[in-house]
């Protein structure tokens, strides 16, 4: 085919492949284990972008560099900005609405600002969240990536492919590295690509280094096409491609696994969309089924609004799953039609006008270049502003300053001791998981309370001592942990207090998740459990030993009540509904009981060993009828299912005080419990 053939006209069956693209990740976003591999559709969008974009660059009329980089950027701000700055602004505006602070919405902040330039990938990278990881659900940003890896792309991609258009047909040097340069870009990132998703699969995913390849490749088939090679010669062939190119498809959407992507996975529905461009690029009178599908008008009109489908679908799932949930049928059916309407809008209203406006098209370069780049800097600065003034903002009765937290239940102090004690030159060291971290108002009051000096260096994700799990196994966190370790025997005195806090019992529940009591039984009760049982209690007399020999006083917390629905997520109007909710704040004491008769049995064989170890129980503090309840009056006790609010925190002060004090006025030294000040 020649070149002025193939850069002109629209070609209907390229929309076709981008509606089975966005179709797939549509399908697979809205569940899972009904395409599992329907993620793959975004590498179905980057190859069509590498050809794409090749084919719109191949049309430039400009022959000197700088014009041809501003055209490119030009047609790039008017197809896509429009669009994604409004999808930006409406979802930040829904998430201050209605999305309330959480380690779940822990990234949505820093991704939907990051989004705007082009970096949200970068983020799930520092921050170790993956694409696949729960929390990613709840991010209505989390789509963004793509986009970030396109326009990462767009930066590289205008200068080979001007060095290509222009040097290619030289001899010597310059010719072949123009030539060549984009096929060996291509081959180093596919190699680079084999070794990351081995070594740090969220790099591979999410960083163009390793994606580089698939767009590369559509960039590729489009200059074999403009130098009219890898075009099928004749109808049987371009058929014979059509049927292998949508069987490599759909068994990618199907069969890819995400532990093994990009690599090899991603080549599959890669080779597919090769084959159906090739298809669809040059039409022959007789035509298979799969190219009058593809080129068939309901088809390519999702095709056209592919674009405003991909930035809508996933922010409306994500505040479904937030609100009332999206696992009924019903709700799923409301969620696409909701997809479909913004989406439809979106492309009538914004996308369409705006692409096609006479005015931005005639400007020069750089009027419509600056519109953009301020359109840009308006609406990121507005998204800006609404989450800083978000707990002003929020409809969420969990933003208001009182609904975790009431400092009215502060007491002077235990009832057994003058109202003011101060334990000079006391250290109190916290080690342990995210529950460690959540007794900070405890732990800030004690110290307010007695004097005594405190030191957090717990991390969350990693227990110290949970007696469910060895800490060795948690390989993430062996350095985190030993650091800690070494860090008290450098700062500590023989005297000072170690209070290792931990999450000690199986969830009912998590954030984004439910589990049976029968899960939760089975689990704890297995062999390997049983097993695991005397590898934490050997591993916990060596910690505990190790911090006595220091001369250090050890409390650990016994388990706390543990609840199935979080607060957190269920206390307003407009997610108390959700499926999450169905089990309530409530869980009967001796269920709760039983489920830590194993700790609380390793417990008391480690305090009958360590002279210097005490075991603070918060249970019976926070439980003190037969139903153990998240709220104390009408206030949650508990942020989720197990983290402390604080309001919980200053229930289990007094308690916590009383503890230690007793832990000095047993000392035997009777150096610890300094003069009585008033």
């Amino acid at each position: 085919m020649k070149a002025d053939a193939l850069n002109s006209g629209y070609i209907s069956g390229i929309d076709g492949l981008r509606a089975m693209a966005v179709l797939a990740v549509i399908i697979y976003h809205l569940n899972n284990s009904t395409l599992p591999g329907g993620f793959s559709g975004v590498d179905v969008f980057f190859v069509i972008s590498g050809y794409v974009i090749s084919r719109s660059l191949s049309n430039t009329k400009s022959t000197d560099f700088f014009s041809y980089l501003l055209g490119f950027y030009k047609r790039r701000i008017i197809r896509i900005f429009s669009a994604l700055l409004l999808c930006l602004l409406v979802t930040t505006i829904a998430s201050v609405l209605f999305i309330p602070d959480s380690w779940l919405s822990g990234l949505n902040e820093k991704t939907g600002l990051a989004a705007f330039f082009g970096i949200s990938n970068f983020v799930f990278v520092i921050f170790n969240d993956g694409y696949f990881a729960p929390r990613g659900e709840f991010n209505p940003f989390l789509h963004t990536w793509s986009l970030a890896v396109e326009e990462q792309f767009y930066v590289i991609f205008p200068f080979i492919f001007f060095a290509w258009l222009k040097y290619r047909n030289k001899k010597f040097i310059l010719g072949v590295l123009s030539r060549y340069s984009l096929v060996i870009l291509l081959v180093v990132s596919l190699i680079y690509s084999y070794f990351e998703t081995v070594s740090n699969p969220d790099r591979a995913f999410f960083l163009l280094p390793s994606r580089f390849w698939e767009l590369a490749i559509g960039a590729f088939l489009f200059q074999l096409h403009f130098n009219g090679l890898a075009h099928p010669s004749s109808k049987n062939l371009s058929k014979t491609c059509s049927y292998i190119g949508l069987i490599l498809l759909i068994t990618g959407f199907i069969f890819a696994k995400k532990n093994h992507f990009p690599f090899p996975w991603a080549l599959i529905p890669t080779a597919g969309t090769l084959l159906l461009l090739s298809s669809v690029i040059q039409s022959f009178n007789d035509q298979s089924y799969v190219q009058i599908f593809l080129k068939s008008e309901f088809v390519t009109y999702l095709g056209k609004i592919s674009y405003s489908l991909y930035l809508w679908h996933w922010p409306i799932y994500a505040l479904f799953r937030w609100t009332v949930g999206i696992d009924l049928v019903w709700y799923k059916l409301l969620a696409l039609i909701f997809t479909f309407i913004f989406s439809a809008a979106s492309y009538r209203f914004v996308e369409s006008p705006i692409r096609t406006n006479k005015y931005l098209i005639n400007q020069y370069y750089f009027k419509p270049i600056i519109l953009g780049l301020v359109g840009l800097c308006i609406i990121f600065s507005s998204s800006y502003m609404l989450f800083k003034v978000k707990s002003k903002l929020s409809l969420s009765v969990t933003s208001e300053s009182t609904f975790f937290d009431n400092d009215k239940l502060i007491q002077a102090g235990p009832d057994d001791v003058t109202s003011k004690i101060e334990l000079k030159n006391r250290n109190i060291f916290i080690l342990g998981d995210s529950h460690a971290g959540a007794y900070e108002t405890m732990i800030e009051e004690t110290s307010t309370k007695l004097g005594i000096k405190t030191k957090n260096l717990s991390k969350g994700g990693c227990p110290v001592l949970n007696l469910l799990r060895p800490m060795s196994e948690n390989t993430r966190c062996t350095e985190s942990v030993e650091y800690a370790l070494k860090a008290v025997e450098a700062e500590a005195k023989p005297g000072d207090i170690v209070f290792l806090a931990s999450l000690r019992m199986y969830r009912f529940g998590d954030q984004w998740e439910l589990f049976s009591e029968e899960q939760v039984a089975s689990q704890q009760n297995s062999s390997i459990e049983n097993e695991n049982r005397k590898r934490v209690e050997t591993e916990a007399h060596q910690l505990i030993e190790r911090l006595n020999n220091h001369g250090l006083f050890v409390i650990i917390d016994a388990p706390k009540p543990l609840f199935k629905s979080p607060p957190f997520r269920c206390s307003d109007w407009f997610n108390n509904m959700n499926p999450i909710c169905d089990p309530g704040f409530a869980v009967k004491r001796d269920i709760l009981l039983n489920n830590r008769a194993h700790v609380m049995a390793t417990l008391s064989e480690l305090v009958n060993h360590h002279e210097n170890l005490s075991i603070w129980d918060p249970f019976f503090e926070l439980c003190k009828n037969e139903n153990c309840s998240a709220f104390n009056e009408t206030k949650p006790m508990f942020f989720d299912g197990d983290h402390l609010s604080k309001r919980g925190n200053r229930l289990l002060t007094p308690s916590f005080v009383t503890h230690v004090l007793k832990i000095y006025k047993n000392d035997k030294t009777g150096d610890n419990l300094i003069s009585v000040l008033k």
